[in-house]
């Protein structure tokens, strides 16, 4: 009897011990604290432009940090760590797109815009930025300013507002009661003159603003109309912004029903604005920021802190009423470390069977804190959450993978820009690189550049320099130093990507490929390098025949092939010393019609056609006689 009540104590006490077991362990992987196990690497601390490094990893994740509930999912997750601010080559900026009021685009296209209007700068990295009204209008659901454009002053939530001196504040701004005309030369303020009137009369001696929006009708009389043509042109509710420049001035217009696509109507009677609102003159209406956010160049809305001060925030299932907080979603967040560094964080979600499955804020604050945040604050997310990454091709690519499975248009994005330092390899032998810097940059100017090599630096003079003393057929970590002087004096230190290149062999087939297919021939193209002149004879081997090369690059015609025979071509170089290095084969069949003799005569598919012909008219007449 008492074996059996040990036994059934020890069943229970096992019982117990699998029904309380979490579902993820230590022994899953590497616990990086006790809401997170980590469970394997994707991609480690890979360098990207202006000193930016890349992390991904697929971890497991305790649901809401809710030790009572205890469930786990597994997330894959990415985020890049950006040097601070102050100290390095990159700048912040809210970007969107659109020219009437307001539009979604895909994150890589927000991108793309941005340096298609900012030649010479180019983007790094990049996420989506704020909530936005989906159904609606598309404007961010928060204050936003756009590189110094108050495109929207006021919001509903909070928002990030980035500083010249590489520092954040977080809040909600306070604007202007009244908007304000700002004449411009380049980025620089000439002036700023109160607008007292949208879309009706002004005061007496004041100025109005119409916009496309205008509906009714006004008796201007007497007033004078700067007609103004728009580069942008937002409508946010109550508030305006519009950008452009003066195109036009109209003294006889003596009423007013519409404002035509494009055009602005700035409107008055005092003729101090005659010289100041010259045919060409930049300007801008917009309410300014006021208070703390006063004069911040870049805003951008947030919705929910996650990290207060190292504290990790919205813990536990009870934490909120609100399903964005509690329940798991593709994320997408910023973080700020102790020495003004910048993180970036994504966690897709959406795609469970990828180790995919998305998290609540609780779990996007801890993955946050873990990469180095001390603050942080979630962004847009769901299938908007994007991060896009500039790759060593030059290439913007989508790093994540989109709970949509493919990229959403959202409303704006936070975009990590840089100077194009113009810095590329110029050469590559079997012992040295070659670099060059090929033209002024941007924005300021280029000093102080070197490049790494293979662990060793190089100084330019002047616009080049050169890796010596290589190893042959290695490959080898390049990454280019620099030193950015601003137009104001500022410096600012950056680094490229950290590109790997591989060196040439004293001898090496670069090229060895079928071009097209000939009647009964192959077109084959080649290239060798062989900068110590070491190739004694170079030849395309088929068969027992060859076809001599004369160059070190070319193409070259093979003809006479038998059809329907598979033919292996090798490209042969031999070499003074005694060496011989072949290309791996190119198998072909060969293809074409054999031709017969000239003159007038038939071909022979001319007179094979002729005999098959003949064969089968016996047959044609017997099924003739036969249906008759």
């Amino acid at each position: 009897m008492k074996k059996i009540i040990v036994l059934i104590l020890m069943l229970c006490a096992t019982l117990t011990l699998a029904l309380t077991k979490p579902a993820a362990s230590a022994d899953d992987g590497v616990t990086m604290s006790q809401y997170a196990i980590k469970l394997k690497d994707l991609i480690v601390n890979q360098n990207l432009h202006g000193g930016i490094v890349l992390n991904k990893s697929v971890a497991k994740t305790m649901k809401n940090g809710d030790m009572n509930d205890n469930l786990w999912v597994d997330n894959t997750y990415q985020y890049v760590t950006i040097p601070a601010l102050r100290n390095n080559a990159i700048d912040v900026i809210t970007w969107s797109v659109g020219t009437d009021k307001w539009k979604t685009e895909k994150v890589r296209n927000i991108a793309l815009d941005f340096e298609q209007k900012n030649p010479g700068w180019m983007v790094v990295a990049a996420v989506n930025g704020d909530f936005f009204d989906i159904n609606k209008t598309d404007q961010p659901i928060s204050a936003y300013v756009q590189n110094g454009d108050v495109y929207k002053p006021v919001g509903s939530e909070e928002t990030i507002g980035f500083t010249d001196d590489g520092g954040y504040i977080y809040g909600k701004p306070t604007a202007d009661e009244d908007m304000s005309l700002i004449v411009l030369e380049g980025n620089d303020v000439v002036s700023k003159t109160k607008i007292d009137a949208l879309n009706q009369l002004p005061n007496v001696g004041g100025l109005a603003l119409f916009t496309t929006d205008f509906s009714g009708q006004v008796n201007l009389s007497g007033y004078t109309v700067y007609i103004g043509s728009y580069l942008v042109n937002r409508v946010s509710g109550a508030n305006r912004f519009v950008r452009g420049s003066i195109t036009g001035i109209d003294t006889d217009k003596t009423s007013l029903t519409k404002v035509p696509t494009g055009q602005f109507y700035l409107v008055t009677k005092d003729v101090s604005y005659e010289s100041l609102l010259a045919i060409g003159t930049t300007v801008k209406c917009e309410k300014e920021l006021t208070g703390a956010f006063a004069g911040i160049k870049n805003v951008v809305g947030t919705r929910y802190r996650l990290i207060d001060n190292g504290v990790v925030q919205h813990q536990g299932r009870q934490t909120s009423q609100d399903y964005l907080v509690t329940t798991a979603h593709a994320r997408t967040a910023i973080g700020f470390k102790q020495d003004g560094s910048i993180i970036l964080l994504v966690i897709d979600g959406g795609i469970p069977a990828e180790q995919k499955n998305g998290a609540t804020l609780f779990e996007t604050g801890e993955l946050l804190r873990l990469a180095g945040a001390i603050d942080g604050f979630n962004l847009d997310g769901g299938g908007s959450s994007t991060m896009v990454l500039r790759n060593t091709e030059g290439e913007l690519e989508v790093i994540n993978t989109p709970s949509d499975r493919h990229e959403r248009s959202v409303s704006n994005a936070l975009l990590f820009v840089t100077r194009d330092p113009k810095l590329k390899v110029s050469a590559v032998g079997s012992d040295y690189m070659e670099f060059e810097q090929t033209g002024a940059i941007v924005d300021g100017s280029i000093k102080d550049i070197s490049v790494r090599v293979g662990g060793k630096t190089y100084a330019f003079e002047g616009n080049k320099a050169k890796a010596t003393g290589l190893n042959k057929n290695s490959t080898y970590s390049v990454t280019f130093y620099y030193t950015i002087v601003e137009n104001d004096g500022r410096e600012r230190r950056c680094a490229s990507a950290e590109y790997k290149i591989k060196t040439a062999g004293d001898v090496e087939i670069k090229k060895f490929e079928l071009n097209k297919k000939l009647n009964l021939g192959v077109e084959l193209s080649y290239r060798y390098s062989d900068d110590k002149d070491l190739v004694e004879e170079a030849y395309i081997e088929y068969g027992d025949k060859k076809e001599t090369l004369t160059g070190k690059s070319g193409t070259v015609e093979i003809t006479g092939l038998t059809k329907g025979e598979t033919y292996e071509f090798k490209l042969v170089l031999k070499l003074n010393n005694g060496e011989t290095i072949r290309s791996g084969i190119l198998s072909v069949v060969a293809e074409g019609k054999i031709s017969g003799g000239g003159g007038g005569g038939c071909s022979m598919g001319a007179v094979q056609y002729f005999l098959v012909l003949l064969s089968v008219l016996p047959l044609g007449l017997i099924f003739f006689k036969r249906r008759k």
